[in-house]
């Protein structure tokens, strides 16, 4: 028993009939029930701060710097934060997460101890004899911007991480563009965020291959949106979509994709955007399932699904997505 679907895919949209598991896929002429796609790679969330839902409005700094109303509410609330990550992670639209995990060798147990799937750990540790401690839990180190930290130490971490063949990744150019070049400087795997880099600074990063990460509706939360980046950025075969803290964005990457097409088109950018991070990382996505009844009358299911279709429509995760359409 499948599924008669519209599948979308890099490959084109396509109709036929889907496997019960979602492993294998029949293209033939059909009415379709259901509209399926690949579940997306978010590439960059904060999970921690879903115990403190929509807080007040503040700026940057004062919400998530070092020492900032975050931080605050974490530590406040910690007992919780196990329960609150799984709730954040109740999606089907979204499978797999790489998550910057503030805390430490001690967060790393919250999340453990959660037994959320999908997830894929960036430790912040305090020290470089708790970066030895955890290394083997993680898939790398992920930093807020080089002026919150000891120069020092971001450099022994960086190399330690170098050795050691994990992820280093770094905030920079998300409040303005002074961070930027000391975070170039480190040579890191994965840049977040960009929107205030300077041109010359986005095409530096962009030559070197780093892949980068925006997060469009916080930095229109902050008030920090550069649609000249997020231009340049579409194009970029390396560009990732993300929702940064789940204060306040949900983790869902269609929810990030709706805001996205509103405020900078380039759907199919989009969409491509939203799936790269399984090539990068190296996972596979399964397959998603929404009701097409309220959307049987669109005019392409790629800006449907993009612009239209919520979280909420999806009603199904398969465990895999048809083989014929790996990414």
């Amino acid at each position: 028993m499948g599924y008669r679907v519209v599948l979308i895919s890099q490959d084109g949209i396509f109709t036929g009939e889907l496997s019960e598991a979602g492993r294998h896929f029949d293209e033939r002429e059909i009415q379709p029930e259901y509209i399926a796609f690949p579940t997306f790679f978010n590439a960059h969330v904060h999970l921690n701060d879903a115990v403190a839902l929509d807080p007040p409005r503040m700026a940057l700094d004062e919400m998530v710097g070092p020492g900032g109303y975050k931080f605050r509410v974490i530590w406040g609330r910690f007992h919780d934060i196990s329960h609150a990550l799984r709730a954040a992670l109740d999606l089907k639209d979204t499978s797999h997460f790489l998550e910057f995990r503030e805390g430490g060798e001690k967060a790393l147990r919250v999340l453990e101890a959660a037994g959320v799937d999908g997830v894929l750990p960036l430790a912040r540790p305090g020290s470089i004899e708790e970066a030895r401690k955890i290394a083997r839990k993680v898939r790398g180190f992920a930093l807020s911007s080089v002026r919150d930290h000891d120069v020092e130490f971001i450099e022994e971490l960086r190399s330690f991480a170098k050795r050691k063949d994990l992820i280093f990744a770094i905030h920079a150019g998300e409040k303005d563009n002074e961070d930027v070049e000391g975070a170039l400087s480190l040579e890191p795997d994965l840049l977040i965020h960009m929107n205030r880099a300077r041109k010359d600074q986005l095409r530096m990063a962009m030559n070197e291959e780093v892949p980068i990460v925006s997060c469009i509706r916080s930095n229109f939360f902050f008030g920090l949106e550069n649609m000249e980046n997020y231009d340049i950025l579409t194009e970029y075969h390396n560009w990732m979509i993300g929702t940064d803290n789940a204060m306040i964005c949900s983790p869902s990457i269609l929810d990030e994709l709706s805001f996205a097409s509103f405020v900078m088109g380039r759907e199919e950018n989009l969409f491509a955007a939203s799936l790269r991070g399984h090539i990068i990382f190296g996972t596979q996505p399964r397959t998603a399932l929404v009701e097409v009844k309220p959307f049987r009358f669109s005019e392409n299911f790629i800006h449907t699904l993009v612009r239209r279709v919520s979280s909420a429509h999806v009603s199904l995760q398969l465990p895999a997505f048809p083989e014929k359409f790996k990414l």
